[in-house]
């Protein structure tokens, strides 16, 4: 849906979106009869015996929030969160003392201490992907004890915000359906379920991750997104020949 999306807004299309992409707003009937006249429903409330028609008489396809009345060129203008400074595009720093002990802390609470090798880390001797299994496990190569907070950045990149929301939107419309069972993760969990003011939507499992890689991946992975078709090629560990 998000690629339609995203296929709609560079052919010209204005059509609304159609999805919530703001957890708990209003959801207004937007039925109009006829003769122009317009329901006055202003949220969705369920009927008895029905979760999908509202008090109203009207389905719960038809009432939307106002977000979703917006098309994507539009959601790209208000999708913007409201802790973001004004001024910046990209790669924001963050200064504030308290948003970064709670991620000094996150990264205290989620090391794994024993037990914490894994094959991509490679070899002592050789490195990654340079040897054969057997040197690799003779020689592992160490693993950090931990891990010091020097700086962080916020990055705000308003493209790839807007096509994250619509995409949580998305499997949130499909939870609402089928709800998914609770994963439990320490990096969702209550005391890092707001870091910088960014909630997680617990109803669909988002969570945070850490990804490792170089500053100059990082910074192209803030301005284009992740490419899938690089997934394995980088230091995870694989057979030669064989997928990763």
């Amino acid at each position: 849906f998000v690629r339609f999306a995203n296929w709609c807004a560079r052919v010209g299309l204005r059509s609304p979106v159609g999805l919530n992409t703001v957890e708990g707003a209003p959801r207004t009937c937007r039925f109009v009869s006829a003769d122009g006249k317009g329901c006055a429903c202003k949220d969705f409330r369920a009927a008895a015996g029905s979760a999908n028609m509202c008090r109203c008489g009207h389905r719960c396809h038809g009432h939307r929030s106002d977000s979703a009345q917006q098309t994507l060129q539009m959601q790209l203008l208000s999708s913007r969160p409201a802790h973001w400074v004004s001024s910046g595009i990209g790669l924001v720093p963050l200064t504030d003392p308290a948003v970064l002990s709670q991620m000094q802390f996150l990264l205290d609470a989620t090391h794994l201490e024993s037990n914490n090798w894994t094959r991509d880390r490679g070899c002592a001797l050789h490195g990654v992907n340079r040897c054969g299994n057997d040197c690799i496990f003779a020689n592992r190569a160490r693993v950090p004890t931990g891990y010091r907070l020097v700086g962080a950045w916020r990055n705000q990149n308003p493209a790839l915000w807007a096509r994250y929301s619509l995409m949580r939107a998305t499997i949130l419309q499909e939870c609402r359906k089928t709800p998914c069972a609770r994963c439990n993760l320490e990096s969702s969990s209550p005391a890092f379920e707001s870091i910088d003011a960014s909630g997680l939507v617990g109803k669909i499992n988002e969570c945070r991750l850490f990804h490792g890689t170089s500053a100059s991946a990082c910074r192209e992975i803030c301005e284009k997104n992740f490419q899938l078709s690089l997934a394995g090629t980088g230091a995870t560990w694989k057979t030669p020949g064989k997928s990763p």
